[in-house]
């Protein structure tokens, strides 16, 4: 949980005009009703008036703000300005600067964030670990208030749990220093300038930043320390992101940047930083004895519950791959030609979910007669039938599956498929590509979905992010053509993750008396290893729209893990996972540890 900061005092020596107020109120008054828990420093002669606008425009503000009333002035109390002026005593300001804003005083009021969330966690009203500075007016900045509001209600109502900086291309994983965790954000890259002095320095961006308690008290130390030398050995008087510039580059901080601007991407800090680490919660892990194929290795596994033989049963398709991935996050394909080939294996579980060792395991077949496909593609990278996802088709009752291939699709890109997977022969049999609703430039993760409502018809949800998407295939004229998927349902979804991530479906939706819960996951641009973090999704039982997420989460890492499926079992979520696409393994949580507190807005298209 996180309480943020912010203040609201005159940092001018001349009375505030009722106008001025005015003009700052409004400003402020997007924050002041997000209702998110808000600390307020305020002066005597700032008090009445936000205290009377507080009363008229949210009434209720005392459940969610705490107005902590400074005893003097900006002037008199504050320890940044008093050092400043009487301490340090710089006689300039930088050539280049904002007149009238940018005063001496001015300038001090921007390094008192420091003193004020030290004050902040010292008092600590909301019993929160993380406190987090955010300028009164920082809704000003924002093109879309509504979805950044909702993200920043979401971070302070979630744990920040991490504890690890994730791997990059050249370095593993390391913990973080509590002393140094300040996540900051900033337009230029480290070293882009070492002028601290002449005019502002954009390294950081002023009006926002999210520390731990530790870490405010060891920047207040630095203050105590360099703030006094900084100033006198320039004899300049600067913003507090130029100073916070010189300390990373003396050395003397090492804040957690992220790349921002002055929009809605200041606050938008890194999934990891929010991602919960659900292997912690684990109450059963099962790995399976898989059969050890040359050069290929086990992968993503799917499920499916269908009649068999008389009875109820567990299968399970786990795709082998030939390739595996670098700590670097980099792929060794294990070929000469450096091709991607895909296997499927099958094994039936017990009712302990663990493998029938009386049935072993079989490779399925893929043969173009008993598929009734041609391969249009051989001679490009990727070669075999990827990601099978498997359920009982309601209009047949036979198991089917629905996968990714570039060897069948006619266009030469990632197509979607179709077919029976047939437990007799041990073979995909009777198959059909499925052509998108428009030209893309690759489909993947189509999730089948059979709902209690309408049993006897089979959707795919297609899309989850902006626009939400559920589709149905239509069945080509020509016998031998591709079906076209033909979108049925769809809905604008109002909710900051599925805005700034581009979301996926993972696994079969499970049907609970709250609704049905899907796994999605989302990746993150510019990362390598790869980051992919997840959330469940509650679908509504009558629209099918999604309505709530639990929070984000990585099951063991802040790399490639992906997850075709998902069961409710006995108060547990049961995932079969694979980490850096091997490594495959079944984990139960507790359904208690992943709560649907995230509302989810949906407009009709």
């Amino acid at each position: 949980m996180t309480t943020f900061v912010t203040t609201y005092i005159n940092y001018y020596k001349t009375p505030i005009e009722n106008a001025t107020h005015q003009l700052r109120l409004s400003r402020f008054k997007p924050l002041l009703l997000s209702k998110i828990p808000l600390c307020i420093f305020v002066t005597h002669d700032c008090l009445e008036i936000l205290h009377q606008y507080l009363q008229t425009h949210n009434p209720s503000f005392n459940t969610h703000i705490k107005l902590i009333v400074l005893k003097k002035s900006f002037f008199e109390s504050c320890y940044m300005y008093l050092t400043a002026a009487q301490q340090a005593r710089p006689n300039k300001l930088p050539e280049k600067r904002f007149p009238p804003k940018d005063t001496f005083d001015f300038m001090c009021y921007s390094h008192t964030k420091v003193e004020f969330l030290r004050q902040a966690c010292e008092v600590n009203p909301f019993k929160t670990e993380y406190f987090a500075w955010v300028d009164y007016d920082i809704a000003n900045m924002f093109q879309d208030k509504d979805n950044t509001f909702r993200f920043l209600h979401m971070i302070a109502n979630t744990s920040i749990a991490n504890r690890k900086h994730p791997p990059t291309e050249h370095e593993p994983a390391t913990p973080i220093d509590r002393n140094h965790q300040v996540y900051i954000p900033g337009c230029w890259e480290k070293h882009t300038n070492t002028n601290y002095i002449g005019s502002i320095h954009w390294r950081f961006c002023g009006c926002f930043m999210l520390v731990n308690i530790q870490s405010i008290q060891y920047l207040w130390s630095l203050y105590e320390t360099h703030y006094v030398d900084f100033l006198r050995t320039y004899d300049t008087m600067v913003w507090d992101i130029n100073f916070f510039a010189w300390l990373e580059h003396h050395q003397h901080w090492k804040p957690i940047w992220y790349k921002a601007d002055h929009n809605d991407t200041i606050v938008r800090i890194p999934p990891y930083v929010y991602s919960e680490t659900v292997s912690l919660f684990v109450s059963n892990l099962t790995t399976y004895d898989y059969p050890i194929i040359e050069n290929f290795f086990p992968s993503s596994a799917s499920l499916a519950m269908v009649p068999y033989q008389n009875r109820n049963i567990r299968v399970v398709n786990t795709r082998y791959v030939n390739y595996e991935y670098l700590p670097s996050g980099h792929c060794n394909i294990h070929d000469p030609h450096r091709n991607v080939y895909s296997r499927n294996v099958m094994c039936f579980l017990d009712h302990k979910f663990e493998p029938d060792e009386t049935k072993q395991f079989h490779t399925i077949e893929e043969h173009d007669d008993c598929m009734k496909l041609q391969k249009v593609n051989d001679h490009q990278m990727f070669h075999g039938i990827e990601d099978i996802r498997l359920f009982q088709n309601p209009q047949t009752n036979r198991l089917e599956f629905v996968a990714t291939t570039v060897n069948y699709s006619t266009c030469g890109k990632n197509r979607m498929m179709t077919g029976h997977y047939n437990l007799d022969t041990m073979r995909l049999e009777e198959c059909k590509m499925i052509d998108p609703p428009q030209d893309t430039p690759r489909e993947k993760n189509w999730i089948p979905f059979v709902s209690k409502k309408e049993p006897t018809r089979l959707l795919y949800i297609y899309k989850w992010s902006s626009v939400f998407q559920i589709g149905e295939c239509v069945s080509s004229e020509d016998e031998n053509g591709p079906s076209q998927l033909k979108i049925v349902h769809k809905c604008v979804v109002k909710s900051p993750m599925f805005q700034y991530y581009d979301i996926r479906g993972s696994s079969n939706p499970v049907w609970t008396h709250k609704g049905y819960v899907c796994l999605v996951h989302f990746s993150v641009d510019n990362t390598l290893p790869k980051q992919y973090y997840h959330m469940l999704v509650l679908l509504d039982l009558d629209t099918y729209n999604p309505k709530a997420h639990s929070k984000v989460f990585h099951f063991f890492d802040y790399g490639i893990e992906f997850c075709l499926s998902l069961l409710l079992f006995e108060q547990q979520y049961k995932f079969w996972i694979s980490r850096q696409d091997r490594d495959p393994v079944c984990i139960d949580v507790p359904i208690s540890v992943l709560p649907f507190d995230y509302k989810i807005e949906t407009n009709s298209v």
